[in-house]
């Protein structure tokens, strides 16, 4: 026995299974030829595939990619990252890299609006809180007061009450031009002085001449007539009298001191007492039976209640 053999011959040479081999003819196929020739041994260890049986040895595969299916490092740059085709890791770090700036601008504008509705709210909760405290500092009790007596009688509005009676009116008092003239006294305004608004003034008067006042008054009583007045420098006298009653006689007296013939100095006042009914009284000035005792230019007439002197 010889190493690599055991001593017995099988079958078809050293291949037991040679008779696969065989041609239709039965003369033995290349492949059983090379099937017979020795080996060492049927221990001998062999590559995997490496022995074939009934099989033609295959070429070599080709190393040209498969245009169906190749395996990513198979392709051109399969095993270089950040350079694949169409989602390839490559691509995706793009994507990813182009999102970043994107994605950080939707973070900080939504922070901004985050931040600006807290302003906002923060803002009218102020305002609010500011409404509160002013009506919180006023007083509990006005508004209750201001509610307790409604609907119920509250005594009459003062509005309803009836008016207060008016203040005493101020008596009549007119100027000399506005009189009734009788029997030859005039309107004149030569003479300067006059405290008439129109700074006129009635003369002229003679025997049988008189000026008629009728003055309205609100109840009976004592008054007394104001007569403004000048003379030339002389004293003078004309009769008073109101309504039936008697004339008397009323002193139109030099008091200004005036220089006979200056009718412009001797402006000055003098008064009689009367007795008026209430409504519309008849009061006549008159010249008596001496008129050279009527040289009197009057420019006012005027009443007071009760016998006063001023």
């Amino acid at each position: 026995m010889t190493a690599g053999n055991n001593g017995t011959n099988p079958p078809e040479g050293d291949d037991p299974f040679g008779y696969l081999y065989r041609s239709e003819n039965g003369a033995p196929s290349a492949q059983g030829q090379q099937a017979n020739s020795p080996r060492r041994s049927y221990n001998e260890v062999r590559a995997v595939g490496d022995r074939r049986y009934g099989q033609q040895q295959r070429p070599q595969p080709d190393q040209s990619p498969n245009p169906y299916y190749a395996a990513p490092e198979t392709q051109p740059g399969g095993g270089q990252g950040g350079q694949g085709g169409p989602g390839g890791p490559g691509r995706r770090a793009a994507g990813r890299a182009n999102q970043e700036p994107a994605r950080r601008n939707g973070l900080l504008i939504g922070a901004l609006a985050v931040v600006g509705a807290v302003i906002l709210g923060v803002g009218a909760a102020f305002a609010f809180s500011d409404g509160d405290d002013d009506k919180a500092g006023a007083d509990p009790g006005a508004s209750e007061s201001a509610d307790a007596g409604k609907g119920e009688d509250e005594g009459p509005d003062p509005d309803d009450a009836p008016p207060e009676e008016d203040e005493e009116r101020p008596l009549p008092q007119e100027n000399g031009s506005s009189l009734r003239l009788e029997n030859g006294p005039v309107v004149a305004s030569d003479v300067e002085g006059s405290r008439a608004k129109d700074g006129s003034y009635i003369h002229g008067f003679k025997e049988g001449s008189a000026a008629l006042w009728q003055p309205e008054v609100e109840e009976d009583g004592e008054y007394t007539v104001f007569v403004g007045y000048t003379v030339p420098g002389k004293d003078m006298s004309l009769q008073v009298s109101a309504n039936d009653a008697s004339p008397y006689s009323a002193r139109f007296s030099n008091y200004a001191g005036a220089e006979e013939g200056d009718w412009a100095k001797g402006w000055t006042q003098t008064y009689a007492w009367v007795e008026l009914k209430k409504g519309t009284n008849d009061i006549r000035i008159a010249c008596g039976d001496k008129a050279e005792q009527c040289g009197v230019a009057m420019d006012r007439i005027w009443l007071e209640k009760g016998h006063v002197k001023k």
